[in-house]
């Protein structure tokens, strides 16, 4: 772990918001830098020198979060023989998942893998993975209001398929935009502009997917459950500012908080 603590650090020290923001200045910065070659010389060395920090900064900034999930991903490959998932059933998981009509498409499976940091679903083979510490520390009733989140992926994968493809063309669409629309510009500007552009919209698209599943699962086995495990995860770690992938917390929660009401009525 210690081999990644350079990372991590970096991680921590930019936080998500920051992370964004930056994302969306070389996005701005980028449009600007259409107009290149219209600039007097000293606007264009101005340009390029903060340009250049700008996206040495979104590197810096977004290192962590790509490190960490690669490491995840190999060690997931590369060490998940050593932890043989555990085939996960129970009438309640059945149950469930005929209600959310998953019923045969999806699995449930417990590991032991410590490379698995908390619950995840293959979008491919449409496995459902429990790390065995959640099934250790959470209620059965909170288990299955994680797995309902879960399967609630899978309800609407091929959705989120299609949403992070239209968001990969609207990227390229930017770019060559910046290419054909205004001027012609420098390389850098045209390839940082588009992958700024990509992840930004990647994120939204992600974290769209995230609410979704909230409210699938919630709909099927309660709000109670996931608000739970959510106040108790963002307590265990002290801070709750979301991530590339997953929106904070406090705001899922907010998002669930209605739907008490309805099942109080």
């Amino acid at each position: 772990m210690s081999k990644f603590s350079f990372f991590k650090d970096l991680a921590d020290f930019f936080s998500f918001k920051t992370r964004r923001l930056i994302l969306l200045a070389l996005v701005l910065s980028s449009i600007v830098g259409a107009a290149y070659w219209h600039m007097p010389s000293i606007a264009r060395w101005w340009f390029t020198l903060g340009y250049v920090w700008l996206a040495t900064l979104a590197i810096m900034s977004q290192t962590g979060f790509f490190v960490q999930f690669a490491r995840t991903a190999v060690g997931v490959v590369l060490f998940g023989g050593r932890h043989k998932p555990v085939p996960l059933s129970s009438p309640e998981i059945d149950a469930l998942a005929s209600k959310m009509r998953v019923h045969g498409k999806a699995r449930v499976y417990s590991t032991s893998n410590s490379w698995v940091g908390g619950p995840f679903t293959n979008a491919l083979t449409s496995r459902v993975y429990i790390p065995l510490s959640w099934i250790e520390s959470f209620p059965m009733s909170e288990i299955i209001a994680v797995i309902g989140h879960e399967f609630g992926h899978i309800t609407r994968r091929v959705r989120l398929g299609l949403e992070l493809a239209i968001g990969i063309v609207f990227a390229y669409a930017f770019g060559v935009m910046l290419l054909t629309v205004f001027t012609v510009i420098p390389l850098l500007v045209y390839e940082v502009g588009e992958i700024a552009i990509a992840l930004y919209v990647a994120s939204f698209i992600l974290w769209r997917s995230e609410y979704r599943a909230d409210m699938e699962g919630a709909k099927a086995t309660g709000p109670e459950g996931l608000i739970s495990v959510f106040e108790l995860v963002k307590k265990k770690f002290g801070k709750d500012d979301g991530s590339e992938t997953h929106p904070p917390l406090s705001k899922r929660i907010r998002r669930l908080e209605p739907l008490l009401d309805k099942d109080d009525n």
